[in-house]
């Protein structure tokens, strides 16, 4: 086995945190229990938690390796469990910064068996015999277990074989490796130089990204069973110095360049001439006389002379002057002469071999802007008969989505394509937003401004009257009244989720807690009979008082009976049918169940059978739907979405009827309608805006 780390521009984003972290055994006893790997990546990180990743792997380690008696598996599922707690104590402290930016994976490794958990954007592949395995999407979309805080949920377990390649990649580096993936599937077996080779081919799109690449191989020649510490090896990719280049820097001064040579050409030569001719410049050395008379005196009779230093004259210099002076001047201007000509002829070269790509460029793009203009014609005409046949509107909806792939990456370079390919953008768009009723809010109403210091939301629930915010992480209820007077309601527990029944509004409370509230005031606390032991109840609603909740474990839904009484409840595993939810997010009941599945579709079922899957088909494109909500009494579905900052308002066979999207809708968690569906309240952050229906 070997563990290579690659660690790219760890310096370049101040906010983005990521590291690798690799434990291989170090006695007897840790070999029992096989390497431990965990990459991490803290995205908008806050100086308090710079060291967060460091800790945590430290904490899953030493919880990891604590007893040798176990297997590797019980021992990731108690450095899990310790995990959490690290956790919930950080959150407890108020340290809540890293809730939705953390992204960790951890990996245990013993012979050939492996146990793997992940949250966040992270990617692992196993790459065997020339194939590409996403094992790690299984864990894509597990959600936080609120109470108690329950970061790491599901653990995923495989038999590896000899050659296997696993890699654990960070979203930025997954989103520049994933153009070339094949590549290192095709090296087989896995060679550590040939690799290097091919990141070195590839620099030019490594080196603006940051991110963790850890590659973990089981070559034949390195059995798995031996851990040796030096097979780890890390290697810093850090982005160089942007090096010359003519064609990036020197293209838009090419033109004045070509002018210069043009003046040096005609000129330079009578300049030279032109300093020849000037005045040579001559020195006249000479030494004055200066007559010395030394004193006289006797000294035994002995008389010192008078001594005259006669007068000296110098030699001429003025022929060697000139003639170094030209020589060096000479020398000199040769030597520019060369200098200036070589790097004319660099840019010359330069310049024909960047108007050469950039004229096949365009014209590249030029037949490209032809046929989406063709395509322009066709939606519009589509447009035309959209009144006459509805099939025509999707129609011409699906032919402008297309228009816009095509044209974005055109809109988005330099060139003289590009003001023609941002204006075929912006029809594309335009037409785009108003087939699907995309409304782009500038300024919403914010109808609430909650004090962070008072209380941190998470949540909402209306009566019709009040709208009440909870959150899983802390106590107290916080009311805002219809004139916008807000209050903290205290209580003891943390609430997970609520519903609005035709009586009062129930709140759950993990793993078996039910509790009414009217009038300010909770009562007719329930503990429920759980259908089975470890069940996970992660969402649930009420309908005619019966109670149905989404067991996220299993992917079942659970019925409890009204009148609900504690004892005397008896829940029932509603699903019928054999087509259940995948990774079940949200559910909801208006008559009949809708569930919210992991792959953004809504599956509608009836007295327990699958009825349709219905898939919404949007502009901006869906990337991840969070909440649905039905009321027997409207004919809507209502989708939230803030990793697109917006939320969605659908008819119950799908058709978008209209989208409310804005920039300050950034950081979206709930949201709550009004009992006739005419107002819409979006809890962002601390701030609840208000949007008319």
């Amino acid at each position: 086995m070997k563990a290579l780390e690659f660690h790219f521009n760890p310096e370049e984003k101040d906010n983005l945190i990521f590291d690798s972290f690799c434990y291989e055994p170090e006695n007897i006893y840790e070999k029992r229990l096989g390497a431990l790997f965990m990459v991490g990546e803290l995205k908008n990180a806050l100086p308090h938690n710079y060291r967060l990743l460091e800790r945590l792997s430290s904490t899953i380690k030493k919880e990891y390796y604590s007893k040798f008696q176990r297997s590797n598996e019980a021992a990731l599922k108690t450095s899990l469990k310790e995990a959490n707690e690290f956790l919930s104590e950080e959150v407890a402290k108020e340290n809540t910064d890293w809730l939705g930016n953390l992204s960790f994976a951890i990996l245990s490794l013993k012979g050939m068996d492996l146990n793997f958990t992940k949250i966040g954007a992270l990617k692992i592949f196993l790459l065997r015999g020339g194939h590409i395995i996403d094992i790690g999407s299984k864990l894509d979309l597990q959600d936080i277990e609120p109470y108690p805080l329950k970061i790491f949920n599901n653990i995923v377990s495989g038999g590896l074989s000899e050659n296997d390649l696993i890699l654990i990649l960070t979203k930025e580096v997954y989103g520049a490796f994933k153009i070339f993936l094949e590549e290192i599937a095709k090296i087989f077996p896995f060679d550590e130089k040939k690799m290097r080779e091919l990141l070195k081919t590839k620099s030019g799109s490594l080196s603006n990204i940051s991110g963790v690449c850890l590659i973990i191989t089981l070559n034949k020649d390195l059995p798995a069973k031996n851990f040796p510490r030096e097979k780890t090896v890390k290697t810093v990719f850090q982005k160089e110095a942007e090096k010359f280049s003519i064609k990036k820097i020197f293209a838009p001064l090419l033109k004045m360049l070509l002018g210069i040579f043009v003046f040096l050409k005609k000129n330079i030569i009578n300049l030279a001439k032109k300093i020849k001719t000037l005045p040579r410049p001559s020195f006249h050395f000479s030494v004055p006389k200066i007559p010395v008379k030394m004193p006289s005196f006797s000294a035994s009779g002995f008389k010192i002379p008078k001594i005259g230093i006669p007068h000296l004259k110098m030699p001429k210099v003025q022929d060697i002057s000139q003639h170094r002076s030209k020589m060096i001047f000479t020398g000199k201007l040769k030597k520019n002469l060369i200098l200036v000509s070589l790097f004319l002829f660099t840019l010359l070269v330069g310049f024909i071999i960047f108007r050469r790509e950039e004229q096949q460029k365009l014209i590249g793009y030029e037949n490209s802007i032809e046929i989406i203009r063709k395509k322009i014609d066709q939606a519009e005409s589509f447009l035309l008969l959209k009144n006459a046949d509805p099939e025509f509107t999707e129609k011409a909806n699906s032919l402008f989505l297309e228009i816009w792939q095509e044209v974005l990456p055109m809109a988005n370079s330099e060139g003289p394509i590009k003001p023609e390919a941002l204006e075929i953008k912006e029809i594309a768009e335009k037409n785009l937003k108003n087939l699907n009723n995309l409304i782009e809010i500038e300024n919403p109403e914010i109808f609430y401004e909650i004090d962070k210091n008072q209380f941190i939301p998470q949540k909402i629930v209306s009566d019709n009257k009040n709208l009440y915010l909870f959150s899983p992480y802390s106590q107290n209820l916080f009311k805002i009244s219809e004139n916008k007077n807000g209050e903290i309601i205290s209580y003891a527990e943390k609430l997970n989720s609520a519903s609005l029944s035709d009586e009062a509004i129930l709140f759950f409370i993990k793993p078996d807690k039910i509790y009414a509230f009217k009038d300010d005031t909770f009562f007719g606390q329930i503990s429920l009979t759980l259908p089975a032991s470890g069940s996970s109840f992660s969402d649930f609603t009420s309908f005619w008082e019966n109670i149905y909740f989404l067991d996220k474990d299993r992917q079942e839904i659970i019925r409890y009976l009204s009148p609900i009484s504690e004892g005397k409840d008896n829940p029932q595993i509603w699903l019928k049918d054999a087509i259940k939810p995948k990774d079940a997010k949200s559910i909801s009941v208006d008559g009949s169940v809708w569930v919210l599945d992991g792959n953004n579709s809504i599956l509608k079922y009836h007295s327990g059978y699958f009825q349709e899957e219905i898939n919404l088909n949007t502009f901006p494109k869906t990337k991840l739907f969070s909440k649905i909500y039905l009321s027997p009494i409207l004919p809507y579905i209502y989708i939230l979405e803030p990793a697109q900052n917006r939320i969605i308002i659908a008819n119950k066979a799908g058709k978008v009827i209209k989208q409310f999207q804005s920039e300050k809708f950034d950081n979206l968690l709930d949201f709550s309608i009004s009992e006739y569906g005419n107002i819409i309240w979006l809890l962002n952050g601390n701030t609840l805006f208000k949007v008319n229906f």
